[in-house]
């Protein structure tokens, strides 16, 4: 259990990483919206992945797990925030009446190619959150059970 959580954990975050390689938006980020006061306490609470990494090695007591379970929906929520974003984008590519879609891939049908890019990220970065809300709960109960 504990080997496939790290691989599920190295996984999201590798594809979190990766994600904000492939396309910079236009739109302002989760934390430009929130106020001063939000984002200062969002960082406050903020835990590290060295974090993560040694409070999966050693969670024991109830408060432990819901920590990792609610960093786990933060980062499925990130995520899925993400995966709107290339959906978006996808919608965009589909609009765009450029044929060359600005891209290395030029001609015809490289605006629905770079689209279908866009499509495939978003689904991979669900995937990714559904696996990280399946961590959250699976730490859920792991609180649950500790408080027996």
């Amino acid at each position: 259990m504990k080997s496939q959580s790290l691989k599920i954990i190295a996984l999201a975050l590798l594809l979190a990483a990766s994600s904000a390689f492939i396309v910079a938006q236009d739109q302002p980020s989760d934390v430009d919206k929130l106020t001063q006061r939000e984002a200062k306490a969002r960082v406050q609470s903020a835990i590290t992945n060295k974090q993560v990494k040694a409070l999966i090695a050693t969670a024991k007591t109830p408060e432990n797990h819901m920590r990792l379970a609610a960093y786990f929906k933060q980062e499925a929520d990130r995520l899925e925030a993400d995966a709107r974003g290339h959906e978006e984008l996808a919608d965009v590519y589909r609009q765009n009446p450029n044929p060359t879609g600005g891209g290395k891939q030029s001609g015809t049908g490289s605006i629905f190619r770079t689209a279908e890019h866009c499509d495939s990220a978003a689904k991979s970065l669900r995937e990714a959150a559904k696996s990280l809300r399946e961590m959250a709960a699976d730490h859920e109960q792991m609180a649950k059970d500790a408080s027996k």
